[in-house]
């Protein structure tokens, strides 16, 4: 799988645009249990999760950040999970700052990583 940092943050939309394979970063909030999972991102969409071997999304408690790719039938193979602090995360916020980020006009103004020095 391609390197973590190179995963852009998606919402439902663009991801169902994806090609399968492609590297994804989802967030929202996750239901089920075992290795059926739903992530309700913030653009008020859902999406199926699959879990890697040894990723417990059961201590995904509230706004959570799973990174992975796309599976062949539309899932997230989730690899990687980022929980936020307690407390309400703006969803809407969220949303907008996504959709920020992939307007082609601000995307490298404002969200092209920087040079290292």
């Amino acid at each position: 799988m391609p390197a973590m940092e190179a995963v852009s943050r998606l919402n439902s939309q663009l991801f169902r645009q994806l090609p399968a394979g492609s590297p994804a970063s989802l967030s929202g909030r996750c239901v089920g249990s075992g290795k059926d999972w739903i992530l309700s991102t913030a653009d008020g969409g859902t999406v199926p999760v699959s879990a890697a071997d040894g990723l417990e999304l059961g201590a995904a408690a509230g706004f959570v950040e799973l990174l992975g790719t796309k599976g062949p039938e539309g899932q997230l193979c989730a690899t990687v999970l980022h929980t936020f602090p307690a407390g309400e995360v703006d969803a809407e916020l969220w949303e907008e700052a996504v959709k920020l980020a992939h307007n082609p006009q601000l995307r490298d103004l404002l969200f092209k990583p920087a040079d290292t020095v």
